[in-house]
């Protein structure tokens, strides 16, 4: 999957906010790195890299956006077991 098409499948999720090159870059390999494992064990059901990334990131992205409205405050998260990773990597 291209950064660009990345890029179209989160739009919906960011509002106006847009990702750096480098995250985008990083969402791409985290995405083909889950789907690789995925099918070697069961990380996640979703197994269509649209929905990987939609599902998975653009849920999380979009949870951020909510949970920490202005990123120039210093505001902390944890999470605790959310499986695969996620939300907390994208948080």
């Amino acid at each position: 999957m291209t950064r660009e098409r990345i890029a179209e499948l989160l739009e919906p999720f960011l509002d106006d906010t847009r990702l750096s090159a480098a995250q985008l870059g990083q969402i791409e390999t985290f995405s083909a790195l889950l789907l690789k494992w995925n099918a070697h064990m069961n990380l996640t059901a979703v197994r269509n890299p649209d929905e990987v990334i939609t599902r998975h990131f653009g849920e999380s992205l979009f949870a951020a956006r909510h949970l920490f409205p202005n990123p120039a405050t210093q505001q902390t998260a944890i999470d605790v077991g959310s499986g695969a990773g996620f939300p907390g990597i994208p948080l």
